[in-house]
């Protein structure tokens, strides 16, 4: 805006500015557009084929030092859990956009086809290697506002039960070393583990990653 010949606005403050204030606010001006966090992508479906890393389904996925959960993924859990060698679960599910499932008194939920339902098994992390895990049952402090806290958990596998045109298919995912992302093991794996219960009494034992058709 102009009035009577005077520039009004921050052009007008701009032009007041010393050279070195000047460099100073485009300085911050660039940082603040580098912090800037691009969304990730869109959930992906896969009608067909079986994607070699988890992360092309845009599921959960490694952000910074968490495990998080993309839009309009949502955590759930069970009212009688199946207990899993003292693993930890984060359970998801994720639906189309517009679509929703089927209650019925008398059968499963049914879900609409491109549904994904997740499950990943974890431990509490029991020291500096990473083949130590805590012995508990205890979920409670594992998971940090939308993911789990990687510095406080190791992931071991991702399943994703999917809703196809022809059935339900299921896709096992083993996360590497890194702890960067999970790669399908259709012929299932297995994970040498040192279990640490809460007296620093510790064992070894091997976590059994099943096949898909397990």
């Amino acid at each position: 805006m102009r009035r009577a010949g005077v520039a009004c606005g921050p052009a007008a403050r701009a032009a007041s500015w010393s050279p070195a204030a000047l460099l100073a606010a485009l300085l911050a001006a660039l940082v603040l557009s580098g912090c800037a966090r691009t969304p990730p992508p869109a959930v992906h479906f896969f009608a067909t084929g079986r994607p070699q890393h988890l992360s092309e389904w845009h599921v959960v996925f490694r952000d910074g030092d968490a495990l998080a959960l993309n839009r309009g993924v949502v955590p759930f859990d069970l009212n009688t859990p199946l207990f899993s060698d003292y693993a930890h679960k984060l359970r998801t599910v994720w639906m189309p956009p517009g679509t929703a499932a089927r209650y019925s008194d008398s059968q499963t939920l049914d879900f609409p086809v491109g549904t994904i339902i997740s499950k990943t098994f974890y431990y509490p992390r029991a020291g500096a290697a990473a083949t130590a895990v805590a012995r508990t049952y205890d979920q409670s402090r594992d998971f940090a506002g939308s993911g789990l806290d990687l510095n406080k958990v190791h992931l071991i596998e991702t399943r994703l039960l999917l809703r196809r045109e022809r059935g339900w298919e299921a896709l096992p995912y083993v996360w590497n070393t890194e702890q960067t992302d999970a790669e399908l093991a259709r012929t299932g794996d297995e994970v040498a583990l040192e279990l640490v219960a809460a007296d620093g009494s510790s064992e070894s034992f091997t976590y059994v990653v099943p096949n898909e058709n397990q």
